[in-house]
């Protein structure tokens, strides 16, 4: 059964790209996961178990600030699911990703993925990267929250010091 799925998860991989010799490591560390529209992958609050990269279809992420952001799979690099959680940067998922489309996702259990450090140093480029951006967003978003409840303050203030 694990001989199929490793040649399932290297057909997934088909149009990403990855050195081969990687895509034989995710294949063998890694699961493959097909799902429906609809299907949530993670729940704000939630504790991940790895990550997950979209290799076809598409998914919407919310966070709890309602800010949106899709994810997949662009020009042969996957949208990566998880990498906040599971690079150590929260130990809760930030956001529900819910997918949009039929969805194809290779999922990185936690304990493999110091594995990829040295044998797949191009896959763990592409998670850092994408917490690169996410942790980059959710400070962004953290600022202007801030700012914005200081404004609402200062009116707050400045309403009760006219009274």
């Amino acid at each position: 059964m694990r001989l199929y799925a490793k040649k399932a998860i290297l057909e997934a991989l088909a149009g990403v790209q990855l050195p081969a010799n990687e895509k034989r490591v995710l294949a063998k560390i890694g699961t493959i996961q097909r799902v429906e529209s609809g299907q949530m992958l993670t729940a704000i609050g939630g504790r991940g178990s790895g990550v997950q990269l979209l290799v076809s279809g598409e998914a919407v992420a919310v966070r709890n600030d309602g800010t949106t952001s899709t994810i997949s799979c662009v020009n042969g690099v996957p949208g990566v699911i998880g990498e906040v959680n599971a690079l150590g940067v929260r130990s809760y998922q930030v956001a529900d990703v819910t997918t949009t489309s039929e969805a194809t996702l290779i999922v990185i259990p936690a304990k493999s993925l110091s594995v990829l450090s040295t044998d797949a140093p191009a896959v763990l480029s592409v998670i850092e990267e994408a917490k690169r951006i996410r942790v980059a967003s959710l400070n962004e978003a953290k600022e202007l929250f801030a700012q914005e409840r200081a404004a609402n303050e200062k009116a707050l203030y400045d309403k009760l010091n006219t009274l």
